[in-house]
């Protein structure tokens, strides 16, 4: 597991500039929601105070308040929210579908044989692979679903034990263990998921189905490790990702130039999780190579005869030390 998380790591590191192009791809993705917000804003408060407030991460309470009571000619609070709602599910869906695409490029880049990144790779590896991470993703929603439902069903039970509890602080351990089971189950669910497209990418394999059922009997397999592995890689992204956004929150944003180093600062979190992202991949698959279940008997049999299936029709001519030297005649 350790020498799986180090080569994690450095996959991630030399890959510095695929962490640039999912960060680029992610600026991009966001422009959407991002631009009406800060248009909004701009709008209302051109000109006052207010505008340095908010860009100093403030909320104004009083501009809140004129929001809401439709004190701004043509902005209301209830637009903005309907118009915001409907972008944030737009852009949920997007993040989805841009996560299973850069999926591929990702496992792309990082198994093929020199490890080095290029555009034309790591597209290839989007375009190859994004079809077969479509379906594992919709097969994924039905696991998440019964996650969830089993998470109601204990709830509902802990919920009705509550009218017979005589004291609080039992039913809110409960409460608390029911939270991070399932926190625990659906990072179960997404790591299983993980080795799937891995499996898809290093055996290029097509049935979904079965690679789902393969990556849930190799997890099991080697619970601990892969848990371990996943809740490391997690944590390591989780710290790299709060040191600038802690750095962030200790600039105070008087000015224009501070504004811009919280800016940057921002951008750098969000790479950071693109690294983390990439690391994890990294991770996953070099510990996936190295404990690979077996191929199938069928598999080995294909393998072993591929030289006589592929053997040239015509023999090839005898080498010179295969023929026989002539003999010297004998005297009669």
């Amino acid at each position: 597991m350790r020498k799986s998380f180090l080569a994690g790591m450095l996959n991630a590191t030399r890959h510095w500039k695929m962490v640039l192009l999912l960060l680029v791809a992610n600026l991009l993705a966001a422009i959407p929601i991002v631009a009406p917000i800060f248009a909004t804003i701009v709008m209302t408060t051109s000109g006052t105070a207010t505008a340095d407030a908010l860009l100093a991460d403030k909320l104004d309470v009083i501009w809140l308040a004129d929001l809401f009571n439709n004190r701004f000619a043509g902005f209301s609070l209830e637009s903005l929210g309907a118009q915001t709602g409907l972008l944030l599910l737009a852009l949920g869906l997007g993040y989805l579908i841009l996560n299973t695409l850069f999926a591929g490029g990702i496992l792309e880049v990082l198994q093929a044989p020199d490890g080095a990144f290029g555009m034309r790779r790591f597209w290839a590896g989007c375009g190859a692979w994004f079809g077969r991470f479509t379906r594992l993703l919709l097969l994924s929603l039905f696991v998440y679903g019964a996650a969830l439902f089993l998470h109601g069903r204990l709830a509902a039970l802990v919920n009705a034990g509550e009218e017979k509890a005589h004291a609080y602080a039992p039913f809110a351990w409960r409460k608390w263990a029911l939270t991070a089971l399932l926190l625990a189950l659906l990072a179960f669910i997404n790591m299983v998921f993980d080795y799937a497209k891995i499996g898809t990418v290093v055996n290029d394999r097509h049935g979904m189905f079965q690679e789902a059922l393969r990556a849930f009997r190799f997890a099991g397999r080697h619970f601990f490790s892969t848990y371990g592995l996943y809740i490391l890689a997690g944590l390591t992204g989780l710290a790299v990702f709060a040191l600038p956004v802690w750095l962030r929150s200790r600039i105070p944003q008087s000015s224009m130039g501070a504004v811009f180093l919280a800016f940057l600062l921002g951008q750098l979190a969000i790479g950071a999780r693109m690294w983390a992202r990439v690391m994890l991949y990294g991770a996953e698959l070099h510990y996936f190579r190295r404990h690979m279940p077996a191929p199938p008997p069928e598999y080995e049999f294909a393998r072993a005869s591929e030289p006589y299936e592929f053997a040239p029709a015509i023999p090839a001519p005898p080498r010179e030390e295969d023929v026989p030297a002539p003999q010297p005649e004998q005297e009669s």
